[in-house]
């Protein structure tokens, strides 16, 4: 499965997806593989947000896109 995240409820669902269970999470900044918060300061990446603003993970296997609306 494919699930855009959008604002609100949506940004919450990475940290609830369990284990086995593969679905592909499309951040709203271009990432496709979207993955839950990071558990520690070490995994913080800047790049990775979620629509809400708040820092996310990259899953193994993720994939980046660029739009000219992102500029």
């Amino acid at each position: 499965m494919y699930v855009n995240l959008g604002i609100g409820v949506p940004v919450e669902a990475s940290n609830h997806i369990p284990e086995g269970i593969d679905i592909e999470l499309h951040a709203e900044n271009g990432l496709l593989g979207a993955g839950p918060y990071p558990a520690t300061v070490n995994e913080v990446d800047p790049d990775f947000n979620n629509a809400g603003k708040e820092t996310i993970t990259a899953t193994k296997g993720a994939s980046f896109f660029f739009s000219l609306g992102e500029l």
